[in-house]
């Protein structure tokens, strides 16, 4: 009865996206890791913070981090002007290989980068963010056209919002 427990639990873990085995997406993990890698030289910035101010676990960091792990990424939960209801979802969320694969190659395009939000913070309510489908980056003087033309190659759509460049898959 205790292998039966366990065998159940562990398949419950797996479901809802905390187990070590949630996220299976090779090609997320391996740009993860680069990317991961590339922060902790300090070649670039994966925030560990959200503009709301809000503290979770589900900073941009922390994301790459754990998709580097194999693990997924936590979503963060809370209520916002974008979504007052029913607020950003919380839970987890395997982030999507072409995303990493993008955030990837702006910085070998420009240089350095700078994440602001993967699958944290409060967005609009039908967010691609919650689905680990967008990323917003940091938007430097003049690079954003180089950032959203980017994203459009690669098969996504992006916008210039002002402080950041919004890019989903």
């Amino acid at each position: 009865m205790l292998v039966k427990g366990f065998i159940m639990l562990a398949a419950l873990s797996a479901l809802s996206g905390t187990g070590s085995s949630a996220c299976t997406d090779g090609v997320a993990r391996q740009y993860a890791c680069k990317l991961l890698n590339l922060a902790n030289s300090g070649r670039i910035v994966l925030w560990k913070k959200h503009p709301s101010g809000v503290r979770d676990n589900a900073y941009a960091y922390n994301n790459v981090r754990d998709t580097c792990n194999g693990k997924a990424a936590a979503r963060s939960h809370y209520k916002c002007a974008e979504c007052p209801n029913p607020g950003a979802p919380g839970g987890y969320v395997c982030l999507q290989g072409t995303l990493l694969r993008y955030i990837y190659a702006v910085y070998r395009k420009l240089g350095y980068i700078h994440v602001n939000e993967i699958a944290g913070a409060c967005h609009s309510c039908k967010s691609k963010h919650y689905l680990g489908r967008a990323v917003d980056l940091h938007n430097p003087p003049g690079q954003s056209s180089t950032m959203l033309s980017l994203c459009k190659s690669m098969g996504g759509w992006g916008q210039n919002e002002g402080n950041h460049v919004h890019c989903e898959f």
